[in-house]
């Protein structure tokens, strides 16, 4: 039994899958495609800062800094403090090695649980995290729109100076965040570590269609 966990804007998500000869095939053309990544991939010598972030939205795009709700702040931190500071929570973000479902369902529930409450009482400057939250304007919003979106949403991009984390929300939210990950690149740290920017990165690429694996050239099956 394979767990797959998911974490977007809150609370974990479990898919739980059972290995296949499939499955063990896709999971070797995904390593196969991220080398491809790291071969194809110009590293950038240093991190976009934030000044080159500020810069990016405020003139590229137009976009405006808002105040950072409540649940805005949560979806941060539920974010980056399980894959940045995993060390600081009380329970494993992980469930135990070759566990079954029932317990990766249980690990589930108490990583929720705990982890969830200590994050809820973290105040992130006590460990260096600084919040942005950018409004993209309306007449730059209708570039990046989906049909059957709601128009009424805002699009937001929220950010972090020291983790480089970035979520964007709203109306056209997946090929705006797809264009600003390109953007920002990575750095060979990165690449060499296989950090959450660095697969972040790789997953915009593909999306765009700039880069693909072997098998999708030849017309073959998706990762």
């Amino acid at each position: 039994m394979r767990w797959r966990g998911f974490r977007k804007h809150g609370p974990i998500a479990i898919f739980i899958e059972k290995p296949t000869k499939k499955s063990k095939e896709r999971k070797q053309r995904f390593r196969e495609f991220l080398e491809l990544a790291k071969q194809e991939t110009i590293p950038r010598e240093q991190p976009v800062s934030k000044e080159e972030w500020t810069e990016r939205l405020c003139v590229f795009y137009g976009a405006k800094e808002v105040p950072i709700t409540r649940s805005q702040e949560w979806c941060l931190k539920r974010n980056i403090i399980p894959n940045f500071f995993p060390e600081l929570l009380p329970f494993p973000v992980q469930p135990p090695k070759g566990a079954g479902k029932r317990a990766i369902l249980d690990w589930a529930e108490r990583e929720e649980k705990e982890n969830g409450a200590f994050i809820d009482q973290l105040q992130p400057e006590k460990i260096g995290l600084r919040f942005h939250v950018h409004q993209i304007p309306e007449e730059k919003k209708q570039r990046y729109l989906e049909e059957g979106e709601n128009l009424e949403q805002d699009l937001l991009v929220l950010w972090e100076e020291k983790t480089r984390y970035m979520m964007v929300t709203g109306p056209g939210n997946g090929k705006l965040a797809d264009e600003l990950m390109i953007w920002r690149g990575v750095t060979q740290e990165d690449i060499d570590q296989e950090t959450p920017v660095f697969f972040s990165y790789v997953s915009a690429l593909r999306n765009a269609g700039l880069l693909k694996s072997s098998e999708e050239m030849e017309g073959g099956e998706k990762i």
